[in-house]
Protein backbone atom coordinates (compact mmCIF):
# COMPACT_ATOMS: atom_id res chain seq x y z
CA UNK A 1 0.00 0.00 0.00
CA UNK A 2 1.54 3.60 -1.37
CA UNK A 3 1.62 6.32 0.56
CA UNK A 4 -2.10 8.53 0.88
CA UNK A 5 -2.35 10.89 -1.86
CA UNK A 6 -2.87 14.65 -0.81
CA UNK A 7 -0.79 17.87 0.08
CA UNK A 8 1.40 18.01 2.97
CA UNK A 9 2.41 20.78 4.70
CA UNK A 10 5.91 20.55 6.74
CA UNK A 11 6.91 23.19 9.61
CA UNK A 12 10.36 23.85 11.11
CA UNK A 13 10.56 25.57 13.79
CA UNK A 14 13.92 27.47 15.13
CA UNK A 15 14.58 29.83 17.51
CA UNK A 16 13.45 33.09 15.19
CA UNK A 17 11.78 31.90 12.46
CA UNK A 18 9.12 28.85 11.61
CA UNK A 19 10.22 27.61 7.63
CA UNK A 20 6.65 26.04 6.11
CA UNK A 21 6.78 24.17 2.65
CA UNK A 22 3.76 22.29 1.03
CA UNK A 23 4.43 19.07 -1.13
CA UNK A 24 2.35 18.27 -4.54
CA UNK A 25 -0.59 16.12 -3.89
CA UNK A 26 1.47 12.82 -5.42
CA UNK A 27 4.02 13.47 -2.61
CA UNK A 28 6.79 14.10 -4.92
CA UNK A 29 7.47 17.58 -4.97
CA UNK A 30 8.88 19.81 -1.70
CA UNK A 31 7.99 23.74 -2.27
CA UNK A 32 9.44 26.45 0.19
CA UNK A 33 5.50 28.27 1.10
CA UNK A 34 7.10 31.13 3.55
CA UNK A 35 9.41 31.73 6.63
CA UNK A 36 6.92 33.03 9.40
CA UNK A 37 8.27 35.26 12.24
CA UNK A 38 8.58 33.27 15.16
CA UNK A 39 9.24 35.58 18.10
CA UNK A 40 5.97 36.48 18.25
CA UNK A 41 4.34 33.43 18.86
CA UNK A 42 0.63 34.23 19.03
CA UNK A 43 1.32 35.82 15.81
CA UNK A 44 2.53 32.54 14.17
CA UNK A 45 0.36 30.59 15.32
CA UNK A 46 -2.55 32.72 13.70
CA UNK A 47 -0.08 32.56 10.26
CA UNK A 48 0.33 28.81 10.58
CA UNK A 49 -3.24 28.36 11.29
CA UNK A 50 -4.04 30.34 8.19
CA UNK A 51 -1.70 28.54 5.76
CA UNK A 52 -3.54 25.03 6.55
CA UNK A 53 -6.68 26.78 6.11
CA UNK A 54 -5.36 27.81 2.69
CA UNK A 55 -3.35 25.02 2.04
CA UNK A 56 -5.95 22.25 3.43
CA UNK A 57 -3.75 19.35 4.14
CA UNK A 58 -3.94 15.63 4.74
CA UNK A 59 -1.04 16.35 7.30
CA UNK A 60 1.00 18.74 8.66
CA UNK A 61 4.43 17.06 9.58
CA UNK A 62 6.97 18.89 12.17
CA UNK A 63 10.62 18.68 11.44
CA UNK A 64 12.39 16.89 14.50
CA UNK A 65 15.37 18.41 15.68
CA UNK A 66 18.55 16.98 15.03
CA UNK A 67 22.37 17.29 16.04
CA UNK A 68 25.18 16.87 13.47
CA UNK A 69 25.33 13.43 14.54
CA UNK A 70 21.84 12.90 13.50
CA UNK A 71 20.83 12.49 17.23
CA UNK A 72 18.06 14.08 19.04
CA UNK A 73 18.78 16.90 19.56
CA UNK A 74 16.57 19.35 22.52
CA UNK A 75 14.74 21.87 20.99
CA UNK A 76 15.95 25.64 20.51
CA UNK A 77 12.68 27.14 20.50
CA UNK A 78 10.11 27.72 23.05
CA UNK A 79 7.59 28.44 21.01
CA UNK A 80 7.89 24.82 19.21
CA UNK A 81 4.40 23.08 19.50
CA UNK A 82 4.35 19.14 20.82
CA UNK A 83 4.79 16.92 18.37
CA UNK A 84 0.94 15.50 20.19
CA UNK A 85 -0.69 18.82 19.86
CA UNK A 86 -2.15 20.99 16.92
CA UNK A 87 -2.79 24.34 17.02
CA UNK A 88 -5.09 24.31 14.21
Amino acid sequence: MGMRRGRRLAVDVGDARIGVASCDPDGILATPVETVPGRDVPAAHRRLKQLVEEYEPIEVVLGLPRSLKGARARPRSRSAPSPRSSPA
